[in-house]
Formats: structure tokens, C-alpha cells, sequence
């Protein structure tokens, strides 16, 4: 068993469970998330006592963190909070609580996001840069950075670039990982309010990282590889669209990690340049992609692209 806590203290999914505690009556309640793959069951254990167990039948670990503020029948501990993080595929006890007044209507919440978010917080000064999402030794302006005005202004989702990319174009992982999430059902794309939230998108998330990687207004039916499937930095797993909201073709791309309060949120990250090095993305230019262990290609600099590393 391997159930790792952290005291403390959007979102993957936000849950209100509500319970009803009956004196002599046997406690089974069950709270899932969107995904049925990752559920927690509180049971009473004894007179006096409750266990939460968890079942996470996914892939990946998943960070939550349970609130007990507005619950005065159950109790962990001093805390009112706890952050637990859940590896991938367990099954078991989770979580032993004290039961302090039955017979009462109470409830607790819980947030919960994908991954780990010890390992982020480990690895985010040290961890290499990534690759750009697009074919290797081709090269794309950045039509949208950081905090872009447009469309990246919403904290929690403000580090997102928006690659010009145009319809059809080879969308690639920048780094190892696992499918965590796929959709490419939808067809239609502009800037009704409607389609806010019927982009095509992919999720891969990076063990090795802590953080999720994002690809947004992908082709219809183009996405090449399924959910739980394996696949390497550099490979190609979808094509670029126009779907959802957007006012023309592009990919729209970010780097997100779980936090302490089971919130997830957008984080900087930088690509690896031509030479090797590490890049921030700034709007209006221009950047190759430079896979590992791909051939060389040659670097054309002047109006068609500018370059952050090119001199002044």
C-alpha cells in the first residue's frame, strides 16, 4: 500500500458529499468523480469509527484534498483539511476518522486533480526543457504567449501558448507520458460564446515531471493514440484544427500541475531551442523544433524567422 499525505490546505473535479450518521446504523457512502475510475467510499469501522477508502483504477496518481470544515460529525485528526496523494491502480484504506456526533446531517468536500504535486514541486527547476509540440525542423510564430491579452489573462490558465499552426498540421508530445484525456468528436469552430468549451483536446501527463501537457482546437478525428496509451516526446499524436472557441486555425498549448488544495493550474515551462538550449515563448516569434535524435536541418534566420537567440 502507498498512500502518501500532506497536511494543508479548479480543479480536476470539486465534490460536496453529504452524509446522514444514524447511531447503530452501518455508514456506506460512496462520492466519485466525473470519472467513475476514481471514487472514495467512506464505511463505519467500528463503534465510534469510519474509514474512507479509495479506489483509483486509473493510470496516474491523483492529488485531493478532503475539507472537513462544515462537518462537525467526522474528524482526522487535529487538521480540518488533508491532502492525501492516491497512487495510480490502488485500492484500500485511505483515510481513518473519528465519528463524533451521529444522527446529524453533515457534508465534506473534495478537490481532486491528476498526478502528483510533490513531484512538480521537486522537479520544476531541475527538469529539462520540453520539446515543441510541432514536426521536428519546422518552424512556427507565436501568435499568443504568456498572460496574452486575448485569451490567457483568467488565472490558472494564464502560462498557455498559442502556436500558428494551420489546419492539418502534425501536433507532437513534448515529452514522455501517458493519455489522460482525448476528445476529437467535435467539427465546428469560431467565436460563439457556445463553443467555449468544444475545443478537440489531448492530455498527456509526465510522471517523471509532475505536470500535464495540453493540445487544444485539434482536428476533427485526428487524434492517433488512446487513453492510457504510452508515448514518447516527439511523437506525433494528433493534427491541428479549428475547433471550439478561436478566431482562426492554431494549436493552443500549456503545461499544467496539480497543487496542494487539488487544484490545478497552468505553470511556466521553457522548449528546447536549436542549440540545445532553454526557451521561454514570446509572441511574434518564430521557433524550429528540435527533436532529440533527429537529423540536422538548417536554420534560416532574417524576416522569416525571429529568433530569440539571434544576435542584434
Amino acid at each position: 500500500m502507498s498512500v502518501n499525505f500532506a497536511r494543508g490546505a479548479g480543479v480536476f473535479q470539486k465534490l460536496l458529499i453529504v452524509l446522514l450518521i444514524s447511531t447503530g446504523v452501518g455508514l456506506a457512502t460512496t462520492a466519485r468523480g466525473e470519472d467513475e475510475r476514481f471514487s472514495l467510499i467512506l464505511e463505519q469501522d467500528g463503534p465510534g469509527k469510519a474509514v474512507l477508502m479509495a479506489n483509483n483504477d486509473q493510470p496516474f496518481p491523483v492529488t485531493a484534498r478532503i475539507d472537513f470544515n462544515n462537518c462537525r460529525s467526522l474528524a482526522h485528526g487535529s487538521s480540518p483539511s488533508v491532502t492525501v496523494v492516491v497512487d495510480a491502480s490502488y485500492r484500500g484504506r485511505l483515510l481513518d476518522l473519528k465519528l463524533i456526533d451521529t444522527g446529524k446531517r453533515y457534508g465534506y468536500s473534495m478537490d481532486y486533480s491528476p498526478g502528483d504535486y510533490r513531484v512538480y514541486r521537486e522537479q520544476q527547476d531541475v527538469a529539462p526543457a520540453y520539446l515543441f509540440p510541432f514536426q521536428h525542423g519546422r518552424k512556427y510564430k507565436v501568435g499568443q504567449g504568456f498572460f496574452g491579452r486575448f485569451s490567457h489573462s483568467e488565472p490558472g490558465h494564464q502560462h498557455a501558448v498559442d502556436f500558428q499552426l494551420e489546419e492539418g498540421d502534425p501536433v507532437h508530445a513534448v515529452a514522455d507520458g501517458s493519455f489522460i484525456r482525448a476528445q476529437d468528436h467535435f467539427r465546428r469552430g469560431g467565436l460563439d460564446p457556445e463553443l467555449n468549451s468544444k475545443a478537440n483536446v489531448v492530455e498527456i501527463y509526465h510522471p517523471a515531471r509532475g505536470t500535464i501537457s495540453q493540445y487544444s482546437h485539434l482536428a476533427y478525428g485526428s487524434v492517433r493514440v488512446d487513453v492510457g496509451q504510452r508515448v514518447a516526446g516527439g511523437q506525433r499524436i494528433a493534427d491541428s484544427g479549428a475547433t471550439g472557441y478561436l478566431s482562426g486555425p492554431h494549436l493552443h498549448f500549456s503545461i499544467s500541475a496539480p497543487r496542494a488544495n487539488g487544484d490545478v493550474a497552468t505553470v511556466p515551462y521553457r522548449f528546447r531551442d536549436t542549440d540545445g538550449s532553454a526557451v521561454e515563448p514570446v509572441d511574434g516569434h518564430y521557433y524550429y523544433a528540435n527533436h532529440r535524435e533527429q537529423a540536422d536541418f538548417e536554420v534560416l534566420y532574417g524576416l522569416s524567422l525571429i529568433h530569440i537567440s539571434e544576435p542584434t
